[in-house]
Formats: structure tokens, sequence, C-alpha cells
């Protein structure tokens, strides 16, 4: 190939990639048209987890699948829960301060974990239900993403209560949201910003990414032991608190178990012989070896 001809397909080749534009979130909500169990199967994969008693709390805008999440906030598809209305998410950001009331109530699960305890929180979206599975790890991914980013990262707003959270608790138990840490509680914007695990966030007040909110999280990995064959409870929940205007959501998706956990074989068992019984199988295996003679002829 000439050097004219590399330099016209590259040409060619840079010129199509410019044409290709980055895919745009997608969102789906309760309110048109999807159900319970449809978000309950964007945010299952694979086998080896059965789901009963589903239930949805909050208005049924703030419950949604979202599609197409790869390029603007790393996520590809899933369930997203808001304090607001899901429909908000879809980027670009052209506000700080997007919001909704959207008249739910709150959560006293996340109110524990308020300065003012319960009646903290207001605007909830709640998603919960029991489920069995064959391994014994529950893994799933999340992103938490708000728009109390960056104005509001401060003590004062904090010893205030005023700022959202997004939980998921496990039998009653609040999970650690943190890799690495092992205490469990909510994320808000405290846990999770430009001073506190800042490899983890993401800065979207110049409108670099295709989502509405100001900041968010990177996403992050959970994992956690269960007891195979045992029914849980399981509960996603994001609320408003102090206000109930300006909103969070939460990405979540890629359920799963591990694989099944194969038995262990039992021991072989082998019979205890004594003196007597060794002595005679010996003898007994001796004659069976020992060449046998064949009788002579005219004898």
């Amino acid at each position: 190939m000439t050097r004219s001809k590399i330099a016209a397909w590259f040409a060619a080749t840079l010129g199509l990639g410019m044409l290709i534009e980055a895919e745009a979130l997608t969102v789906r909500d309760l309110e048109g048209g999807l159900t319970p169990q449809d978000l309950l199967d964007g945010l299952v994969v694979g086998s080896g987890v059965e789901v009963s008693n589903l239930s949805v709390s909050g208005n049924p805008a703030s419950f949604g699948l979202f599609g197409d999440g790869a390029d603007s906030i790393g996520f590809d598809s899933g369930v997203l829960l808001s304090s607001g209305f899901v429909a908000d998410a879809v980027g670009p950001n052209t506000s700080s301060w997007t919001g909704e009331v959207t008249g739910a109530a709150g959560d006293g699960d996340l109110d524990a974990f308020f300065p003012d305890g319960p009646g903290s929180t207001v605007d909830a979206a709640v998603l919960e239900f029991d489920f069995v599975t064959q391994g014994d790890l529950l893994a799933l991914d999340l992103i938490f993403a708000s728009e109390d980013y960056l104005e509001s990262v401060d003590g004062f707003i904090q010893d205030m209560g005023w700022y959202d959270a997004f939980g998921i608790f496990l039998d009653g138990e609040a999970l650690p949201l943190i890799p690495g840490e092992q205490t469990g509680g909510p994320l808000s914007i405290f846990e999770i910003n430009r001073t506190n695990h800042p490899d983890l966030f993401r800065d979207n007040e110049g409108a670099e990414f295709d989502v509405e909110y100001d900041g968010f999280t990177a996403v992050l990995g959970l994992e956690t032991e269960v007891t195979p064959g045992a029914t849980h409870h399981l509960k996603f929940s994001v609320a408003d608190g102090g206000d109930g205007y300006i909103d969070s959501a939460a990405f979540v998706g890629n359920l799963s178990t591990n694989a099944p956990i194969p038995r262990a074989a039992e021991p072989l068992q082998i019979p205890t012989l004594s003196v007597w019984a060794l002595g005679a199988l010996g003898a007994l295996l001796a004659a069976l070896a020992a060449p046998r003679l064949s009788p002579r002829r005219g004898a």
C-alpha cells in the first residue's frame, strides 16, 4: 500500500469515527407502562437467584429502567431509583438544582442514619423483595448520583441533615457500599466527593458526562455473603433529606450469585480388619499366587 493510500485510508477512518456519536442515556418509568416485574428483570442477571414478595413504595415516576448508559455513566443498563423523577436523569446537565416533590413518605431505615433520626427523609423510593440463592455470595453494581453535589458538600449542611441518601439493606442491616469498608451505612454526597475517595467521584458540574446530575460515583461493586437455600430480604432505598426538592438517584444492576457450591465427596470408608483376618487374607492371597504343578504321567 502506497503512502498516499495509507493517508487516504487513515483520513476516511478518522472521519467515520468522528461521525459515530456516543449513545445517550435512555430512561423508562413505571408511569410509562413498565411493571415492578420489569424492574426485577432489569436488575437480576443469570440464574441462581429466586425472588418473591416483590414490592415498590413511592411515586411510580421515581422507578424505572435505564439503558445505553455505558458512554455517559460507565454503566450500561439496570434499575434507576430517584427521590424525584427518573426521567430527569437524562442529560446533559443543564441545571444545578433539578428536583421534584414526589409526595412520597420517607424511609425509617434511612432516617436512622440522619442527625435528627425519625422523620428526617421524604420522597423515598423503595424497592424490596425476598430472595433465595444457590450460591453463598450476592453481588451487584451501583452508582449514586446527586444534584446535592457540589454546593452542599460542607459540614453545615451535613450537621443540619439537608442531604439525600441511598442505602441497601440485607435482612434489615445496612450494607457497606464503599469498596474496602466494613461499616454498613447509606451513601450520600459526604462519603464520596472531591475530597473523600476522589478516585471514585465523577464531577459533572461542567456537563462533561451526558447525565443531568452534578456529580456521581464510579461504578461500585458490592459483594456480600448469604446462606444458600435460605430466604433473605433485600431492600433498596433512596430519599431526600431535609428538603423535598433537590434530588438524588441510584443506578443498580447486575445482581447475581456465584455458581452453586459443590458438596464435598464423602470419605471412603475402609473396614477395620483384625490381626487374625489379615493373616488369613494374606495366606489366601499367597496360595492364589503360588504356581500350580501339573500331575506326572504314569504315577
